[in-house]
């Protein structure tokens, strides 16, 4: 199985044993469905869970899962990252990408080399991409006016080089 991330706790919340999520997806309403399979990264192993409640508070995201009944058995995992299985995941339109497909690509303006993707950070405006090389990164909005291509198969991705950008 090959697992994506898909948030990250934050906390717990209330004695029900709710978590506070990080959610790094961009179909939370359909990820995180009651009774959706989950997998939780806890001490070096990927632990099944099943959704059994998602709400939305002040922009964040609050789940409970079935296996977690309460407060004291939710505290261990209160930092713990979320993934789903990769072929639960829908089909993407041609210019869109899961931020793990972008990781690792090398990174080019014009014909030189910049550096690979490091990160991919999701701010409220648009994605941004850390690209970097050796010590040094720079990171770059992951929108249009930036990107010039994505070539999947060659893992590449060209940058239109906005002054101030690199």
């Amino acid at each position: 199985m090959e697992y994506r991330k898909v948030g990250k706790a934050a906390g717990t919340f209330g004695v029900k044993g709710e978590m506070k999520v990080i959610s790094h997806t961009d179909f939370p309403e359909q990820r995180f469905a009651k009774g959706k399979a989950l997998y939780i990264l806890h001490n070096g192993s990927y632990e099944t869970v099943h959704v059994r409640t998602y709400r939305v508070m002040k922009n964040r995201v609050y789940l409970s899962f079935e296996e977690i009944p309460d407060l004291t058995a939710a505290e261990p995992y209160k930092s713990d990252v979320l993934f789903v299985d990769r072929n639960d995941l829908p089909e993407l339109k041609e210019d869109e990408y899961y931020a793990e497909d972008i990781l690792g690509m090398k990174v080019y303006v014009n014909d030189k080399y910049l550096g690979e993707v490091t990160d991919m950070d999701f701010l409220p405006a648009h994605p941004v991409i850390r690209v970097g090389k050796g010590e040094q990164s720079v990171l770059i909005p992951f929108v249009g006016a930036f990107i010039l291509s994505v070539e999947k198969e060659e893992r590449i991705i060209r940058i239109d080089p906005k002054e101030g950008i690199v």
